[in-house]
């Protein structure tokens, strides 16, 4: 059998890289003795995906690993035969035996960097990455609890912080005593006032189940003794399995004017208990925007692809300048066959822009189009007069 994974961080969007991603997707899903699996890290309902982008994705397997950063891309990677990284702006290196990129365009990673950020990156970057080095050391590397998915920001909850789950968390822990968790609402949440339903199974079995209304800020702390445990799930190394699943819900959608469409569940944080030194250098942690962490400085990452592939000959001419790398063309899937001639009909003059409407980052500037147009309208009205947008 022969393990295939694509990565699309944004495969929720179900925009027209995703079409691409799942594309690929569906035909390699289709090949006797392959085995697919699409991975992302926003909640996506795989169906619905599929609905939308016209594709039949029964054969794949949907894998959600939230916030995915370096510390757990080779765990997360090195299991496949082919590992096909489809996402935007995406500087995840790859460990799988075969590896290709996908670019749909070489864009600079501080792209939608304001001057802050520019700042803190220019002058505590390097301080900010000695200090992770000198606490993973003097604390042992933050392991006595492993992330393997479902938590959009992993680096906060190894500096004990709260992080959201996507209503399905999984976490390997090592000890023999007690699991101690926590969860609350945080003060920065969209929801004042938080109905949280938790499902805490280890190893398989259910040993936990909480209800309770969190107003911001409030926490709860869960203790599970694993003593009380059936010894026979336990594994050899007293090292435990376990899932945590919560109602979710989307703040975009529960009317408090948020722009986050990401689905959450729960927030979790690690109670584990450590000496006063360790705790203190984990809040000071704490306080380091964390992106200072995850840029990429470089693009080394690019060295662990065998092959990169572009969309055009244009973008292939932009990869080889800013990137020095060669690429393969592998045009769009387009589905001609759907295409209706439109007759004698008359065409109009119009302005045509096909795409999403969405804030902020590389949205397609519909609002500057409209804006353009507006001021040609009132420069050249004859000329504009019979134009539609």
């Amino acid at each position: 059998m022969l393990k295939i994974a694509i990565y699309d961080r944004y495969l929720s969007t179900a925009g027209g890289g995703e079409r691409y991603s799942c594309k690929m997707a569906e035909i390699l899903s289709g090949q006797p003795g392959y085995e697919v699996d699409l991975i992302t890290d926003l909640h996506a309902d795989l169906e619905e995906v599929a609905s939308r982008l016209h594709l039949d994705l029964s054969n794949v397997k949907l894998k959600i690993f939230p916030y995915i950063s370096d510390d757990y891309t080779k765990k997360l990677t090195e299991n496949y035969d082919l590992f096909i990284n489809t996402t935007y702006l995406s500087a995840l290196p790859a460990y799988g035996k075969k590896n290709i990129y996908l670019c749909y365009f070489p864009t600079p990673f501080d792209v939608d960097f304001k001057f802050i950020h520019r700042f803190l990156l220019i002058f505590f970057r390097l301080p900010a990455l000695w200090l992770f080095r000198l606490a993973g050391k003097m604390t042992g590397g933050f392991k006595s609890i492993n992330i393997e998915e479902g938590l959009y920001e992993p680096k906060r909850f190894m500096l004990r912080r709260g992080s959201w789950t996507c209503g399905r968390a999984v976490l390997k822990f090592q000890g023999d005593d007690m699991l101690a968790l926590g969860i609350k609402n945080p003060s920065n949440s969209p929801v004042e006032t938080m109905d949280i339903s938790v499902i805490i199974s280890i190893d398989g079995h259910r040993v936990h189940e909480y209800k309770t209304a969190l107003k911001k800020g409030q926490r709860q702390k869960i203790r599970i003794p694993l003593g009380s445990l059936d010894t026979s799930s336990r594994n050899r190394n007293r090292e435990y399995i376990v899932e945590i699943i919560s109602d979710i819900f989307s703040p975009a959608e529960d009317g408090s004017g948020s722009r986050d469409t990401r689905k959450l569940g729960a927030v979790i944080y690690d109670e584990t208990k450590v000496n006063p030194a360790k705790k203190l250098i984990l809040k000071i942690l704490g306080y380091i925007p964390l992106f200072l962490i995850t840029y990429p400085g470089h693009y080394k990452f690019l060295d662990t692809y065998q092959k990169i592939i572009s969309i055009s000959k244009y973008l292939s001419f932009w990869i080889k300048r800013f990137w020095n790398k060669d690429s393969t063309i592998l045009f769009p899937p387009v589905d001609t066959e759907s295409f209706k001639s439109g007759g004698n009909n008359k065409k109009e003059r119009a302005i045509l822009s096909v795409g999403r409407f969405f804030p902020e980052h590389h949205n397609k500037k519909q609002y500057e189009l409209a804006a353009t147009f507006i001021k040609m309208i009132e420069k050249y009205p004859e000329d504009m007069k019979d134009h539609t947008l």
